[in-house]
């Protein structure tokens, strides 16, 4: 649910490499997305600017993804839901190879990309949890029934499994399928993030690197079923000038019995001011794992 951001930059790779044999600016702005700083590039990033441009996975990331951007200023979506489902599958599709990863952590390491703002629309700190949850709660592994956000939270055959690596720390492991630009599926089994381990009513807040950008992400457990088959979050993010929010409801089985969302629908008005019918169905009917 936190790599579609990264395609947003890779825009205007493609251009600065040939900066200035064409004489453009110090720095460039396309549509209402990034800017790139050409000198900074030169100065920190320049052996990896070449080499992202001659290896073709990276060039074909920066080329698909050029597509959406040039739509940024007529994305009228929330948090630009169209330009990052859409730049979502140039990454899937061409930039996981780590000739394009290494480009990306220079350009952010180095602050060569300046974003543009995404407003912060988190609930904070106005989430009260309807049950005080720690980390332990979510130990295991869940399929993921519904999201709240349109690009993270939807991916279909997703499942979460938390597994406790030591008194302090907990091993998030995600799994789901996403989209290709071909509109195929490809299954992510890759990420894996350290969360903390907390106590009941504390927040879970953690940092992560993913595919070149720093993130910072903190979750509220909002309420569990009293039998353990179902748990409900909520989550705020941010990410250089870039916020987001969204919230999972996760199952111990395949198929949630809908009787459920009769409460998990009342715990999200009561704890966050969520409506259930505003959240996505994630399909789990796809055999994409034996499970």
């Amino acid at each position: 649910m936190l790599r579609p951001i990264v395609a947003l930059i890779t825009a205007l790779l493609l251009i600065a490499s040939t900066a200035h044999a064409h004489q453009l600016p110090e720095q460039l702005k396309l549509g209402g997305g990034p800017a790139l700083n050409f000198s900074c590039v030169e100065k920190h990033c320049v052996s990896l600017s070449v080499k992202c441009i001659l290896d073709k996975g990276c060039r074909e990331a920066i080329e698909c993804a050029s597509k959406c951007f040039q739509d940024w200023d007529k994305d009228t979506s929330s948090q630009k839901f169209v330009v990052q489902n859409c730049t979502s599958k140039c990454v899937f599709t061409y930039g996981e190879e780590q000739t394009y990863q290494d480009y990306m952590g220079c350009l952010t390491d180095n602050k060569c990309m300046s974003f543009p703002v995404i407003p912060r629309t988190c609930k904070a700190p106005n989430v009260k949890p309807v049950k005080q949850l720690s980390t332990k709660d979510f130990g295991g592994k869940w399929w993921v029934q519904r999201g709240y956000h349109k690009v993270y939270d939807c991916y279909p055959c997703q499942t979460t499994e938390f597994k406790q690596i030591n008194e302090t720390a907990w091993l998030y492991t995600p799994q789901y399928e996403t989209y290709l630009v071909n509109n195929s599926l490809h299954l992510v089994t890759n990420q894996q993030f350290v969360m903390p381990n907390t106590a009941p009513g504390e927040n879970i807040s953690f940092a992560y690197h993913d595919v070149g950008l720093d993130h910072s992400e903190t979750w509220w457990p909002l309420d569990k079923a009293a039998d353990g088959s179902w748990i409900i979050m909520y989550y705020c993010g941010n990410t250089a000038q870039w916020n987001y929010e969204g919230s999972l409801v996760m199952s111990k089985s395949r198929i949630l019995d809908p009787s459920a969302y009769k409460q998990i629908g009342a715990s999200y008005k009561q704890a966050v001011g969520l409506d259930i019918n505003d959240f996505c169905f994630t399909d789990t009917s796809s055999d994409c794992m034996n499970t």
